[in-house]
């Protein structure tokens, strides 16, 4: 039986609850920055994968536009989810860090699952050919790297016993992220139509409340 693109929407999202769920686990038992990081940005992700399968199904419903401002107001969401995983992680290295609960090699164990699960879901994605399925790709390769930065972090922390390289390891991940979606949001115009519409907000509030 050929699964249609939500249906492997569908599977994909569950799938991405489940390594969610062992990254609060190892979260709470390990007291990882970049783990609790990996768990919020699960949920946060199940709430953009969701949008980007109602945008799915308007596209297919043929109402081409607003599934496109679905794909790109989450793809905007998950930049700035980024941005403040990087806050987070510089908040942390300011402050006293734990170290005695860090285990490098659980944390590898953790995320290397769950690079494996979002690269297969990646390529069960494929057969998806809206502009909202691709959004939903570009969020599984971005848990993907979140999940990479973090499993090198494991790898360090194991070896040098450097607790500190976990926040670190969220500020890289959260900048590099962020930029990049950015920078493709911005390489479609696609920045620059939302700043000129917040622009025409702010220009439309300040006549409102001071009169022309």
């Amino acid at each position: 039986m050929k699964l249609g693109g939500r249906a492997r929407m569908k599977i994909c999202l569950f799938l991405d609850v489940l390594v969610t769920l062992t990254e609060v686990a190892g979260t709470l038992v390990l007291g990882s920055l970049l783990l609790g990081e990996n768990f919020l940005k699960g949920v946060y992700d199940f709430l953009l994968f969701s949008m980007n399968i109602h945008g799915h199904i308007q596209e297919r419903n043929g109402d081409s536009r607003w599934a496109k401002a679905i794909a790109n107001i989450s793809d905007l969401l998950l930049a700035l989810g980024f941005f403040t995983i990087a806050g987070f992680g510089f908040t942390r290295l300011t402050a006293f860090y734990p170290t005695e609960n860090l285990n490098g090699a659980w944390i590898f164990a953790i995320e290397f699952s769950a690079i494996a699960v979002n690269l297969i879901c990646t390529n069960f994605l494929k057969p998806v050919d809206t502009i909202n399925g691709a959004s939903a790709r570009l969020k599984l390769r971005s848990g993907a790297w979140l999940s990479f930065s973090t499993m090198v972090s494991g790898v360090l922390i194991y070896f040098f016993h450097c607790a500190w390289l976990d926040p670190v390891a969220s500020i890289t991940a959260g900048i590099g992220g962020g930029s990049v979606i950015m920078f493709n949001l911005y390489q479609k115009d696609i920045l620059q139509k939302y700043c000129q519409f917040l622009k025409d907000i702010t220009i439309a509030i300040w006549i409102f409340r001071h009169g022309l």
